[in-house]
């Protein structure tokens, strides 16, 4: 079983999702599931949805648009970390740096963790994905459902399938999400691997190596 910890905007029980906790950080404090936006359900399908090897732990900071603090953030992650998951998904970036949000990372890393966090295309860091080892991930055109890409670039690590430009959500966020579904499907394969054995096979088996020569994946409003 792998844990996995989705901080976002909730999400709601029409979903097939192996849920195991779910807190809301928002001022609605509300006791269970609940989307409003409908970004993290989609979120969490894309992660987990129908895999029963997947335990989801879900912490709700965004209640009717996509803005909120860092510190809703890292309240989120100190929480997911008590309940020791091994992956966290952060589909989104917050503008500013704050030394608490960096501090609450730097605890969930130090512990083995994997955080996975959406990174723009182009243009400035944002943040958590702008903090030393957390994993940056972006939409990549280029890739399909199930695939992802070795980018390697000073915007992000990866780059996954960024859903239906059409649609909502799309690009980052989801390629974000596209992301750690991978990570979890490696980890349900090969349980043993350590941190960065796991990167390097990601790294290897990916779809498609380095930058899009033409990108025309957008960041979410997420980001």
């Amino acid at each position: 079983m792998i844990r996995v910890g989705i901080i976002d905007s909730g999400y709601t029980k029409r979903g097939r999702l192996n849920l195991a906790s779910y807190k809301d950080f928002t001022d609605a404090a509300t006791l269970s599931p609940t989307d409003v936006l409908g970004h993290g359900s989609a979120v969490a399908n894309i992660i987990a949805s129908e895999n029963r090897s997947i335990e989801c732990h879900i912490a709700r900071v965004f209640e009717d648009s996509p803005l909120c603090s860092a510190l809703r953030v890292a309240q989120a992650l100190d929480w997911l970390v008590k309940a020791e998951v091994q992956i966290i998904n952060m589909s989104f970036g917050l503008k500013e740096d704050r030394e608490i949000l960096a501090a609450s990372c730097t605890r969930a890393i130090n512990l083995g963790m994997f955080l996975i966090a959406a990174a723009p295309a182009r243009g400035s860091a944002v943040y958590p994905s702008g903090y030393n080892d957390v994993i940056r991930a972006t939409g990549d055109a280029r890739c399909g459902p199930l695939e992802i890409s070795n980018l390697n670039s000073e915007q992000a690590d990866f780059g996954g399938y960024p859903g239906n430009p059409t649609l909502q959500p799309a690009g980052a966020s989801v390629g974000c999400a596209s992301v750690s579904a991978a990570f979890t499907r490696e980890m349900i394969a090969s349980p043993t691997l350590d941190r960065d054995s796991l990167v390097r096979l990601l790294r290897s088996r990916a779809t498609y190596q380095g930058n899009e020569q033409h990108s025309s994946s957008r960041s979410s409003s997420y980001e």
